[in-house]
């Protein structure tokens, strides 16, 4: 049994310490419902803190658009927009007209990267698998030039994919690395993971009542 992600530990006096005001699950609740979340209430007339176990899964509709810096560098992208904009016909008052061109442009642009995922997701696979199989010829000959040549170039290309993709991970971690072009992208990956739960909002207390209801939160 393991605790769940948050717990509230009180201090019953000098010379012990008690921790209550817990859920312990097991791995497989966690496998079961990867996004429960645990809050506490306000401690009122009790001396414990009401808990509230999470496993419903709330919807808050689609995440907003979020526009990555590095879009502008693909040399696709820039002829991308100009033909979007050219190709665009819209009769109505300028602030209309500006609503559906840009909603335009969004609708064309996360296709757009839908594709571009795709396609990197492809040519990372094939070049690993390339990669691994010259790696086992070696373990049995010598390789050749031309065969080193290849190894060295795809693993150029996989390196220079994986670079492209981490801007954006650094975009969405909001951090100034030390060190720029850190290779460790696990890490990356932890940050933006370890905000999820932070960022979210379970619920909240209205008028005295605890309201886990999307739309009343949102309001």
């Amino acid at each position: 049994m393991e605790p769940c992600t948050q717990k509230t530990n009180r201090k019953i006096d000098e010379n012990s310490v008690s921790k209550i005001d817990q859920v312990l699950v097991n791995q497989s609740f966690l496998d079961s419902w990867p996004n429960a979340a645990l809050t506490a209430l306000p401690k009122e007339y009790s001396d414990h803190f009401p808990l509230i176990l999470l496993t419903a899964s709330v919807n808050f509709g689609l995440p907003p658009f979020r526009f990555y810096n590095s879009w502008l560098s693909h040399p696709n992208f820039n002829n991308l927009i100009r033909i979007i904009v050219e190709k665009f016909l819209y009769n109505g008052p300028p602030e209309k007209v500006l609503s559906a061109k840009l909603r335009n442009i969004k609708d064309v642009i996360i296709e757009w990267k839908i594709k571009e995922g795709e396609k990197e997701r492809g040519l990372i696979s094939n070049f690993k698998n390339l990669i691994n199989d010259v790696e086992l010829i070696a373990e049995y000959r010598q390789l050749s030039s031309v065969e080193i040549e290849q190894h060295s170039d795809w693993n150029w290309k996989l390196l220079e994919i994986e670079q492209w993709r981490k801007l954006d991970l650094k975009q969405k971690a909001c951090v100034c690395w030390a060190i720029d072009g850190d290779e460790n992208s696990r890490y990356f990956h932890g940050i933006i993971n370890s905000n999820i739960p932070n960022n979210r909002i379970n619920g909240l207390s209205i008028n005295r009542v605890w309201t886990t209801e999307p739309r009343r939160i949102k309001k």
